[in-house]
């Protein structure tokens, strides 16, 4: 057991020595110049020269980001496929019947930002405060309706929460972050964390996010694994509850 557990080890500090020994690729799974795209590219940017290779943003839209995710966890999980994960990676798992892939399959590396959500009425909607919209929501059903990017995603969420909780104060958020398939070595994720960081915490990055209203944000492994998982469960009940499942 022990010659193994030491095998083991050893052929990890072997991986991390040799990663990265190509390019990377950095997988979206949404249009390019968009609000996870951009923040995707800075990184990217400032990734290359700090581990010596080139990292590539690929956007692969479609099936609410399911598409990009099933792709980075097709290829070997050795650190050179990387996810740009959101909020859709967790609760995939939970709309679609069949997304052929489970939450431990997903690796979190680091959060890249947070960003909360408003409530905006047109002038037409008679509400000065959130308590007024409620109220006139109660009194006229047939008078609002509300956009959303899809079943499953967090507007939709916060929409049959508010169906179910009206008059209860609540907040909410969504978030972005690297992540890579289940499997890769340890000494790997470390590295990238590292080095993901980084360029989170700089000056330049904070300013780049916050422009568009988000706030940068970065995680150790553990802590973006507890979100991934936290986020999940939120999920669940509204899910069961109200039946959003996709085919």
């Amino acid at each position: 057991m022990t010659a193994i557990c030491a095998l083991t080890g050893w052929g990890a500090s072997v991986a991390a020595d040799d990663y990265p020994s190509r390019p990377l690729r950095l997988v979206l799974g949404f249009t390019a110049g968009g609000p996870t795209d951009i923040p995707a590219r800075f990184l990217a940017e400032r990734l290359s020269p700090s581990l010596g290779k080139p990292v590539m943003i690929e956007n692969k839209p479609g099936a609410g980001a399911l598409l990009a995710a099933l792709d980075v966890l097709s290829r070997p999980r050795d650190g050179h496929d990387l996810l740009l994960c959101t909020y859709f990676d967790a609760v995939n798992t939970l709309l679609y019947r069949n997304p052929k892939y489970k939450l431990s399959d997903i690796v979190g590396i680091s959060l890249i930002a947070k960003y909360s959500y408003a409530v905006v009425v047109s002038h037409s909607v008679p509400a000065q405060s959130f308590n007024d919209l409620i109220e006139y929501t109660k009194a006229h059903p047939e008078r609002i309706n509300y956009g959303h990017l899809g079943a499953g995603s967090t507007q939709n969420l916060l929409a049959k929460k508010l169906e179910k909780a009206t008059g209860i104060p609540f907040s909410a958020y969504a978030w972005l972050g690297v992540c890579a398939g289940s499997g890769i070595p340890q000494p790997v994720v470390d590295l990238l964390n590292s080095r993901i960081v980084q360029v989170v915490n700089s000056a330049d990055y904070r300013a780049l996010v916050e422009k568009s209203g988000s706030v940068a944000v970065s995680s150790s492994a553990a802590e973006f694994r507890a979100l991934i998982e936290e986020t999940a469960n939120d999920a669940a009940p509204i899910f069961r509850e109200f039946g959003v499942q996709l085919d």
